[in-house]
């Protein structure tokens, strides 16, 4: 259905039922509307809307105007639904009137087609770049320190350590993808990073004090590494961070492909990714459970995604359970509150394996 035109004016009247104090995620999405129709031409609009709410940061309205696309997924026809549940009613205007209005958001379309073409170009030669250096580090690199103060903070000290690799002071994992819809044959063991059906595109680094980041530029949307992985091993636990990996392959599970999504919204692309390639495989999706989110929001964003991500493998979810004077939310953190000196060798879990001790599956 054709919607009512609006312009800038009339975007002033959609806010003025749209209340800035809500939830972040759905002020964010009011911004990715507004930025969607009017691209960089309606910064001033959005910003003086937000300086309404009560914890309103420029620096934050700043760096999240920034990161919008211009061509976002969500529409400025979600806005005006928004409005109208609220109130608001479009007043009748004058033919010309409207037709000016029409010939301008014709030619914002126009506009935003020519830009998301840019951006999309821009994102790709970044790409590019950002896998060069991606190779170039990998080269320089040697493998991790045990005595690494992050591995030492996440008692993993003393895990086996067998792709994770370490530039300086940094940690760094590779993210990497799969190189066509299908990988080419099965093989014997390899190293993950090396693999003939992936590569590594970008790089997350995390410091001493475990700080994360990746490489500016580079391609995660949908990326992995594999912490452990043979081709004859049927069966996959995929999980959000590094340290939850290396946890899970360390203790609790001796036998799976451990794969690393770097956060929740990765899962099911990840999920996906592995069971597109070995579609007799078992899956597990370990989830973090964000039991402190999930207080506040109503939404367990970990246990969430994983769910999702397991529906589309036909894979089951595990996440780790914690009583309420206890602080956590992934396999890590639960391994410390069972073990506080950390991994010493595989005897010390005995035969509580597959994710149940201190878990619960969803």
């Amino acid at each position: 259905m054709e919607r009512e035109p609006i312009d800038l004016t009339m975007l002033v009247k959609l806010l003025d039922y749209v209340s800035p104090n809500v939830a972040r995620d759905d002020w964010v999405r009011v911004l990715m509307a507004i930025k969607s129709e009017f691209g960089d031409s309606a910064r001033d609009v959005a910003m003086t809307w937000s300086m309404d709410a009560d914890n309103y940061d420029s620096k934050d309205f700043a760096a999240t105007w920034k990161s919008i696309r211009s061509g976002g997924g969500v529409k400025v026809g979600s806005l005006i639904a928004l409005a109208k549940q609220n109130g608001f009613r479009f007043e009748p205007i004058e033919p010309t009137q409207a037709e000016r209005m029409k010939a301008e958001m014709k030619a914002r379309e126009q506009v935003r087609a020519q830009q998301t073409k840019l951006e999309e170009e821009a994102k790709q030669q970044g790409y590019l770049i950002a896998q060069e250096k991606t190779q170039t580090l990998l080269a320089q690199a040697k493998k991790a320190q045990h005595g690494h103060a992050y591995l030492v903070k996440k008692g993993l000290g003393g895990a086996v350590l067998p792709s994770i690799l370490q530039v300086g002071g940094n940690l760094v994992i590779p993210v990497c993808h799969f190189e066509g819809e299908r990988i080419r044959r099965p093989i014997p063991y390899q190293s993950p990073i090396y693999s003939q059906d992936w590569q590594a595109w970008s790089a997350q680094f995390i410091n001493a004090n475990g700080g994360k980041w990746f490489m500016k530029g580079g391609r995660v949307q949908g990326g992995f590494f594999p912490l452990r992985f043979d081709y004859q091993v049927n069966s996959f636990v995929i999980c959000e961070g590094m340290a939850t990996g290396l946890t899970i392959a360390s203790f609790y599970d001796y036998a799976s492909n451990v794969i690393c999504a770097f956060n929740a919204g990765n899962l099911a692309r990840v999920a996906q990714a592995f069971k597109s390639n070995f579609p007799m495989a078992a899956f597990t999706i370990a989830a973090d459970n964000d039991r402190e989110t999930a207080l506040k929001t109503g939404v367990n964003v970990g246990i969430e995604k994983a769910t999702k991500a397991a529906r589309l493998v036909d894979g089951i979810v595990s996440y780790p359970d914690f009583a309420d004077d206890e602080s956590g939310t992934d396999w890590n953190d639960r391994f410390l509150l069972d073990y506080p000196l950390g991994f010493v060798d595989k005897t010390q879990s005995g035969a509580n394996i597959h994710l149940h001790r201190g878990g619960r599956y969803a």
